[in-house]
């Protein structure tokens, strides 16, 4: 029944991963698909730069939301049980699997993102989304990743090569907490999407 549970929350993080949140501000405040304007990118640096700093922070908020809901719901689940002892949560995951699990539903979530069903699996570079997935598995070094990314961009003005030392001292971090491997994974799955901006970056290309 366990496992039956895993699957279901792993495709509920795919489609809540896949809800297009810049495409669908863009059609209600503009009525443009933001697909065919700026980088034809629907992340918050491409909102900004076509519709406003007010709309990239709410794309922003709600893509990092997908990645973090399905882990936090959980979570929550398994402290209820810890807290009242009540055994909602462990009909979905017992604690000992649970740290080895979640962060596949993160994956799933920039999965959703990246290749959104609803969108022909055609989607944005999922950058807000694997912050949010990063600071639901462990907050602090969500933290962290975010403040390297806004050094780094502040620097240099490029979102991509930020995102690539955010998430690089993310992974790094994750070495040291809690289980080695498990939310390695995530990391390493997120970063193996974003391996061509290095190309684009040494072309002096910012995608």
């Amino acid at each position: 029944m366990q496992i039956l549970y895993i699957f279901l929350f792993i495709v509920i993080s795919y489609l809540v991963g896949s809800i297009p949140n810049g495409y669908i501000i863009g059609k209600i405040f503009r009525k443009i698909d933001i697909r065919e304007h700026g980088s034809s990118n629907m992340g918050a640096t491409n909102i900004a730069r076509v519709m406003g700093k007010q709309y990239a922070a709410i794309v922003f908020i709600l893509d990092a939301f997908k990645g973090a809901a399905v882990i936090v719901f959980v979570r929550i689940l398994m402290s209820y049980d810890l807290k009242f002892g009540m055994e909602l949560g462990k009909v979905f995951i017992n604690n000992n699997l649970f740290i080895y699990i979640y962060p596949l539903y993160g994956i799933f979530a920039v999965l959703g993102h990246v290749y959104p069903v609803y969108l022909k699996f055609k989607g944005g570079k999922a950058v807000a989304t694997g912050v949010g997935a990063a600071m639901a598995m462990a907050f602090l070094i969500g933290l962290i990743g975010i403040f390297v990314f806004l050094i780094v961009f502040l620097i240099f003005r490029y979102a991509s090569l930020a995102s690539l030392y955010g998430t690089a001292t993310v992974f790094i971090l994750m070495m040291f907490y809690d289980i080695f491997l498990a939310k390695e994974i995530f990391v390493f799955a997120y970063n193996y999407h974003h391996n061509n901006w290095l190309i684009y970056l040494l072309e002096y290309t910012s995608i």
